[in-house]
């Protein structure tokens, strides 16, 4: 079903809104595709961000959100850290962060670059707005 989700949510990009971009120091967002509902599964929204991590940055906080994500690597090399576990990520590699997860995007000398399928049900309210007021939704449309 995540491979299906993250296919469909790719191919619906090209359907969506003019992105909007959100640029702060070292890292990037362009939202591609705006929440909509994914047809292939009732009862499930998605948004598409593509995302850059510059290197010698500090990554994200450590955080966790409402959604789930699949991260799809394009470029680059770094780490994951996820409930204390540092995990390798390198180009043309997939990547899975369950909802209420927490994580951290750690990147390495020249950056990381990557496709964020968010997803969530529905039926949440607000779902793409962070657990905390203090880890803000960098990429909000």
């Amino acid at each position: 079903m995540i491979r299906t989700l993250a296919i469909s949510a790719l191919l619906l990009t090209s359907v969506a809104a003019a992105p909007s971009s959100h640029h702060y120091l070292g890292f990037s967002c362009v939202v591609l595709a705006h929440r909509q509902n994914l047809p292939s599964a009732p009862g499930v929204s998605f948004r598409v961000l593509k995302m850059h991590f510059s290197g010698n940055q500090p990554g994200h906080v450590a955080h966790s959100h409402k959604f789930g994500e699949i991260l799809y690597l394009l470029s680059g090399s770094g780490w994951n850290m996820e409930n204390g576990k540092k995990t390798p990520l390198s180009a043309n590699s997939a990547l899975i962060i369950p909802a209420g997860t927490r994580h951290e995007i750690l990147p390495g000398s020249g950056g990381v670059t990557m496709f964020t399928v968010q997803f969530t049900d529905v039926k949440s309210a607000s779902p793409f707005e962070p657990k905390s007021a203090a880890v803000p939704d960098v990429c909000a449309s």
